[in-house]
């Protein structure tokens, strides 16, 4: 009989005992570059997908025939250090779309507000199901890397500008929490409050059991269209201040013009 091949769904399949998996995500202002990298070191190579579909509609339905077809959008495989390595750039406001995401969290999103400058990664609170599916399945772990301004997070541990979260079977009901401020923005607005928007530094390490649940910061996105406000009502007033400076000067400069036409016609007169 024909073998059929393995359907990778994100993590894609894992067969055998001690399988791991890496999600490493690198986020810019517009960017999500997704990588995923899975040890198994007893699987043959070619049991995985040459064509593994980046978006979850274009998910594969059935193993056969393993074929790139037109109008798709596909991961790159590679072989690194005997582990299989999928990888593809997403354009931001794609990503909530990504194969890996949706397969793996009953629910996440990826949300940036041109309002505000920020950008949100944040998953649902119960973990990910792969465990229930592939119980051989014995870690995932998922690394997000950003120059972006991170002010809030729940990450189990931060390294640099590297935020780690690990699942296993035995620690998973939890959630992803990222809070981003797009650095353009914070160009355009150095004069806000950076108290309010100040991450506190027990954030960058282990987060208490408050921080578990939190899905979204749309308290905090509120705050900060304030702020937005704030910042543009203290332009329109500077703005309106050099619109009367630059008339009283031109008022100025009428009168004297009129005092030296004045001058003249006197001495033409005598």
């Amino acid at each position: 009989m024909k073998t059929k091949k393995i359907i990778i769904i994100i993590i894609f399949l894992f067969i055998l005992t001690g399988c791991t998996s890496t999600v490493n995500l690198e986020i810019t202002d517009n960017i999500v570059h997704e990588q995923i990298i899975i040890d198994d070191q007893v699987t043959p190579k070619n049991y995985f997908r040459e064509y593994q579909p980046v978006y979850y509609k274009d998910n594969v339905a059935d193993t056969e025939p393993d074929i790139k077809e037109e109008k798709k959008e596909y991961y790159k495989k590679e072989i690194i250090d005997n582990k299989i390595n999928y990888s593809y750039a997403f354009r931001l406001n794609d990503y909530n779309e990504s194969n890996a995401m949706k397969s793996v969290f009953s629910s996440s999103a990826i949300v940036f507000s041109e309002a505000t400058g920020i950008t949100e990664l944040y998953t649902s609170s119960d973990g990910v199901y792969v465990f229930d599916i592939y119980p051989n399945l014995t870690k995932l772990e998922v690394n997000i890397t950003t120059e972006l301004e991170v002010e809030e997070n729940n990450a189990d541990s931060v390294s640099g500008n590297t935020y780690t979260w690990v699942f296993t079977p035995n620690n998973n009901k939890k959630n992803i929490y990222l809070r981003m401020r797009n650095y353009i923005y914070k160009r355009k607005h150095v004069n806000e409050d950076k108290n309010d928007n100040k991450t506190d530094d027990s954030s960058k390490s282990n987060n208490n059991d408050s921080n578990t649940n939190k899905y979204s910061g749309n308290s905090n996105i509120k705050a900060d269209i304030k702020y937005k406000e704030k910042a543009s009502k203290e332009e329109k007033q500077k703005e309106n201040f050099n619109y009367l400076v630059i008339a009283l000067l031109l008022l100025f400069a009428f009168l004297i013009i009129i005092f030296l036409i004045g001058k003249i016609s006197i001495k033409k007169n005598r």
